[in-house]
């Protein structure tokens, strides 16, 4: 779905998107030590001391594109997930499991921005 209103974008580790906002897709380009057999977990908090996310994307085998030697992940949120996210500040946090164990953590507490938007249309 486009929408022309849409924002969702990564400036440095701060990732900014507006209330209501869904099916767009922001790429992240990995490189270094990373196989496409490894899982990357995406998670969304109000803030690090929370123990529950709000949203967890999990990425692995097809997920993944390859390109110059960069694995690619897109980012993209359905309409129920952005729903749980109303305007406000959260962090992210990106993690890289190899097998069964935590290999890395790429992002620890990234700015997650979501700015207020307007409520989406619906037809009748």
């Amino acid at each position: 779905m486009l929408r022309t209103e849409s924002t969702l974008k990564v400036t440095s580790k701060n990732i900014i998107m507006n209330e209501y906002d869904y099916g767009l897709d922001l790429p992240f380009y990995l490189s270094g030590d990373i196989l496409k057999t490894d899982k990357i977990i995406f998670s969304i908090k109000k803030s690090i001391y929370q123990e529950v996310d709000i949203i967890t994307k999990e990425y692995t085998g097809d997920d993944f594109k390859e390109e110059e030697k960069k694995l690619i992940f897109n980012l993209s949120f359905t309409k129920e997930e952005s729903a749980k996210l109303p305007a406000g500040k959260y962090i992210y946090i990106i993690q890289q499991c190899r097998g069964c164990e935590l290999h890395n953590t790429i992002v620890a507490d990234g700015v997650f921005e979501v700015r207020k938007g307007r409520k989406p249309c619906t037809l009748k």
